[in-house]
């Protein structure tokens, strides 16, 4: 589509004109898309969805550049609405508990709707939880118990899933509950 100018209903692909901050040529057969993330934004819907957008992006190329991805969660973790409230962190899919004192971490309560399960929203969660005990202060090894609320969810699976993570799962309580 060289030297054809799309314009869609709301300007995509015609709004900005895209260069290299070092002035480097850019790719003429490149396509782009650019997100407004600063608080000039005069359009918190936009904001919103953009910043969430970022972090989403930052989940899935952690592996492939870590470090762009843990400037993007460091700079618009905080401003997006998944609400952490004191040691709350919650959105529409699930939510969790976390707990920093003296030289231990503990995660807790981690719960995701049964609708929204089996999507990363777990891992996301978990995720934010740390970030937030990092930003916090806390190095040390961050703690989570594995004790599922439901039969539905196998525990050593469950176990598996917190130690990929990088969660140092506790001992299982004996007579939990009882």
């Amino acid at each position: 589509m060289k030297g054809t100018q799309l314009t869609g209903k709301y300007g995509l692909f015609s709004k900005y004109n895209v260069q290299k901050s070092d002035g480097s040529p850019v790719d003429p057969e490149a396509e782009y898309f650019v997100l407004r993330l600063d608080d000039g934004c005069s359009d918190k819907r936009h904001l919103q969805a953009s910043r969430e957008a970022v972090l989403v992006y930052a989940d899935q190329i952690e592996n492939h550049l870590p470090k762009l991805a843990q400037d993007l969660k460091e700079k618009y973790h905080g401003t997006v609405k998944l609400k952490a409230t004191e040691n709350f962190i919650h959105n529409k899919y699930g939510y969790c508990y976390y707990d920093v004192c003296e030289d231990r971490a503990f995660i807790y309560n981690l719960y995701v709707y049964p609708e929204y399960r089996l999507r990363g929203h777990a891992k996301r969660l978990l995720k934010y939880a740390i970030l937030e005990i990092r930003i916090i202060g806390h190095e040390g090894e961050i703690e989570i118990e594995a004790e599922p609320r439901e039969r539905s969810i196998d525990r050593e699976c469950l176990i598996r899933f917190y130690q990929d993570i990088g969660l140092k799962v506790l001992a299982r309580r004996e007579n939990a509950g009882a």
